[in-house]
Order: C-alpha cells, then structure tokens, then sequence
C-alpha cells in the first residue's frame, strides 16, 4: 500500500469524537455548539497571541463532513509540526465514550493484540493491516441489515 493509500484509508476511519477525544487530551478545551451541534476545539495561544479554533460538524452525512476532518488534521501538522498519519493514528488510537461509539449501522473492529492482524474484507475486495490498538470502522450505506460472517485465526480475520 502506498504512503498515499495509507492515508486516505487512516482518514476513512476517522470520525469527530476521537478528533474530540485527541484534543482534549492535548490540553484542547471542546465543546458542542447546542444550535449547530459542530465541535468547537479551542486550542493554546500562538505567536500573535490568540488561540487556535478548529470547528467540525459531528454529523457525518453533513456536506464536506470528510474534508472538514482532513482540514482540522492539517491545521494540527501545522501546530504540533508532525506528519498527517502520525496525528490520525493517534487519533484513532483514542478511547471514546460509549454513547458516542454506538450506532447500529457501524461495525468497529479494533486490534487489541500486541501484533499486526492481516483483515480481508469481501471475497478480498479490501485487504488491510492492522495495527495494534488501531480501530477501523464500516458503516452501511445501503440502509439495510445484512448478516456477517466473521472468522478469526491466528493473525487474520475475513469478514463476510
């Protein structure tokens, strides 16, 4: 996998809350506008002596929801002058409240094994490694609910 489809596939697993979550471990002050529902991240002071905003909207069907997300990481790069994929694995990495993981339209795998899980998806449309502690997500699209098969072995799962 490329450095570029690595990230593309970092960033499709992203989501608000452990945008949230990252920040506010950062020392990142978050709160949720109550009329608009998007993310308001108040970060340190910089050089001219005000403090950093990011906004984002949790609300993933919202127009450029994805883009938002990629801007809010680049914005980080800047501050903390590290590379996107550092940030977003981080991110990832992040714990987040119960409430804000459940959704019955997501199914969230999560490597809690100390190696690499080789993960195919389909009859091998999608395969990925996952790190350990890395967490991916898939959401249905369709709006259905369709069964899943999942087997488990030494080093790989295959989800079908």
């Amino acid at each position: 996998m490329t450095e570029q489809q690595n990230i593309h596939l970092l960033y499709s697993q992203l989501r608000a809350d452990q945008l949230a979550a990252y920040l506010t471990s950062q020392d990142w002050e978050v709160k949720t506008d109550p009329r608009t529902g998007r993310l308001q991240c108040i970060g340190p002071s910089h050089a001219e002596g005000q403090r950093y905003e990011i906004f984002v909207s949790r609300d993933t069907t919202a127009r450029n929801h994805r883009w938002h997300l990629q801007r809010a990481v680049y914005a980080l790069c800047d501050i903390e002058n590290r590379e996107p994929a550092e940030i977003v694995s981080d991110m990832l990495r992040m714990p987040v409240s119960p409430a804000a993981e459940q959704r019955d339209d997501v199914l969230q795998v999560r490597n809690d094994s100390p190696a690499s899980v080789t993960m195919t998806v389909g009859d091998g449309q999608l395969t990925m490694v996952l790190e350990p502690g890395q967490v991916v997500g898939f959401a249905a699209t369709d709006g259905t609910r369709q069964a899943l098969r999942a087997d488990i072995a030494a080093g790989s799962v295959s989800l079908r």
